[in-house]
């Protein structure tokens, strides 16, 4: 019933998606500078993560025997980025003012409930494959929980350049997640790969992009629900903190580099450009073959997280020895094109 539900709801609101868009105000009009695709195009991916989210929230609520606070509080982390994101695709709000709203939210949230806070981290590569456990002092393990959401989102907004990098990514770190979460949770997790792959079908044809609030909805929706599981593997110990590290890796670090070159070369940090690694992947193998680099950098070391958790902090290296290779083999690419 709820995936039948997600793919009717979702699929009206991709087929009518330009009197919706018109309508909320959230068209991407192309310019002669970063936006080059060739028509005005619905900013309508928010609105279909938002009704797969509310409905999946919904089954959930209703399933409940007990009240589970965390439903809450990631419900009050995701739906308030998303509903941002909708307000900065129709207005173009500041960097700053967003910024500070997000940081504003997030806090709130953890404030209220502090389930969803990291107190203890656990490394992969302890003696004999066992795990080694930290404990974090209070008020470091708020800040580091907070800077992981907020970050997240932010980091993951970047990633959404081209058409398809969101879905893929998403859809990479759904079934992750649904890897990692109890049972019975089956109907959740197809409805929200129908969802995304509803999505992708409409995005990869350049009919329909995420926009700021399905890229919010991601970040947010990606960073609590990966912290839900740390949190619930915590007393098993199965869910090392190199895990988190992978989800997260490729929008994380690639923000982090793009910080690193802004701020080297004087420039506001904030600035849009197009040297984001998928922009790099986009001239170097094309459209076709840089979603499939894309995805195999996310997607690869996750599969192999997943076979082998205790291992990792090879999975994290795999990860950064692809990123690296592949950013670095592009530049290569950007320098000889320039020069002829």
């Amino acid at each position: 019933m709820l995936v039948a539900f997600v793919l009717v709801v979702c699929t009206a609101i991709l087929l009518w998606r330009d009197p919706i868009a018109r309508r909320l105000g959230i068209v991407d009009l192309p310019d002669r500078d970063r936006k080059l695709h060739a028509r005005p195009t619905p900013l309508v991916g928010g609105p279909v993560f938002i009704v797969a989210y509310l409905a999946c929230v919904a089954t959930i609520y209703f399933r409940m025997d007990d009240q589970e606070q965390a439903l809450y509080a990631i419900t009050a982390i995701v739906l308030p980025h998303a509903m941002l994101g909708l307000i900065d695709d129709r207005l173009r709000l500041p960097t700053d003012a967003r910024l500070l709203f997000s940081v504003s939210l997030t806090a709130a949230a953890l404030l209220a409930d502090r389930s969803l806070v990291i107190r203890t981290v656990y490394f992969s590569f302890g003696g004999d494959l066992g795990l080694v456990p930290i404990r974090l002092q209070s008020h470091f393990a708020f800040f580091l929980t907070l800077m992981l959401i907020v970050g997240t989102v932010y980091s993951v907004n970047l990633i959404d350049g081209k058409n398809g990098v969101l879905g893929v990514y998403f859809l990479s770190t759904t079934l992750f997640a649904g890897i990692w979460l109890h049972g019975g949770n089956g109907s959740l997790l197809l409805a929200a790969i129908a969802a995304i792959l509803l999505f992708l079908v409409w995005n990869l044809r350049g009919l329909v992009f995420a926009g700021d609030s399905g890229a919010y909805l991601v970040g947010a929706l990606v960073a609590s629900t990966i912290l839900l599981i740390h949190r619930e593997q915590a007393t098993a110990m199965t869910f090392p903190i190199e895990l988190i590290g992978l989800v997260v890796f490729v929008p994380a670090v690639d923000a982090a580099r793009m910080l690193a070159r802004r701020l080297m070369r004087a420039q506001n940090p904030f600035a849009g450009d197009s040297d984001h690694f998928h922009h790099l992947l986009w001239r170097r193998f094309g459209p076709v073959g840089g979603l499939l680099a894309f995805g195999a950098t996310v997607a690869v070391p996750l599969a192999a997280a997943v076979v082998f958790p205790r291992h990792a902090w090879a999975a994290l290296l795999v990860a950064a020895v692809l990123y690296g290779s592949l950013v670095l083999v592009c530049h290569r690419h950007d320098l000889r094109t320039v020069s002829t």
